[in-house]
């Protein structure tokens, strides 16, 4: 069933709104195609790192085309999931773009039996000028952490 499934794929999507072509569907309907463009634009070292596509431009999609080879790398076609009724694709999209990701709220840290206890400090590691902090209804701060 689709509704219990815990990841979804994510896409890096950044793409040249100036240079669109047409597909033509099955249905006789077009669909707009926009070529895939590498963030940041300066440079292909930052493009392969984590820390590239990290979340900038990031939305769930679908892939519907593979091209290329392991040698030469994998380019996709997708469909980001941007508007409601607002159909198009993105082409040439490195594997390197696209990451299977939590979908909100079902990742094992939301789950009812994830194990969760209280994180106890020493009193000694703090500075003395802060062990009388008194909250504002006259309690101690350090029974909330």
């Amino acid at each position: 069933d689709e509704e219990e499934k815990a990841a979804l794929i994510a896409c890096q999507v950044l793409y040249d709104e100036d240079k669109i072509e047409r597909r033509r569907n099955q249905d006789g309907t077009r669909t707009k195609v926009y070529p895939w463009i590498p963030h940041p634009v300066a440079g292909e070292v930052l493009l392969k790192s984590e820390s590239a596509f990290r979340g900038i431009n990031r939305v769930g999609c679908d892939i519907l085309e593979r091209s290329g080879d392991e040698k030469s790398g994998y380019k996709y076609v997708v469909q980001p999931h941007i508007k409601e009724g607002l159909a198009i694709l993105v082409k040439n999209v490195p594997h390197d773009a696209i990451r299977y990701v939590d979908k909100p709220y079902k990742s094992a840290q939301h789950e009812l039996s994830a194990f969760r206890h209280t994180i106890q400090f020493p009193d000694d590691i703090f500075p003395k000028a802060w062990e009388d902090l008194v909250g504002e209804e006259g309690h101690d701060t350090r029974d909330e952490l």
